[in-house]
């Protein structure tokens, strides 16, 4: 794994910690990653043309294609930390 890999994987579990009042372990980052590969995501929004914006489990993200990583875990319109479910 890459420096800048294990940077964006770090940056994810903190940010869904942060963002989703929950942690989020490596393996679920990796296999959320696998589920916008394989198709089973809904694409939001192209930011770069390295970083796209996916929805993926209700659970918003940052996606890198060039890593094929997850670079970021972003506020989701569906669920807030704090909200009741």
């Amino acid at each position: 794994m890459s420096s800048k890999t294990h940077a964006q994987m770090v940056h994810s579990r903190r940010r869904a910690a942060q963002r989703l009042g929950v942690g989020v372990p490596s393996s679920r980052l990796k296999q959320l990653a696998q589920m916008i590969r394989s198709g089973d995501a809904v694409f939001i929004e192209k930011k770069t043309n390295r970083i796209k914006i996916w929805e993926v489990d209700g659970i918003r993200v940052a996606y890198d294609k060039t890593r094929g990583t997850i670079a970021s875990v972003l506020p989701s319109p569906h669920f807030e930390k704090g909200a009741s479910q």
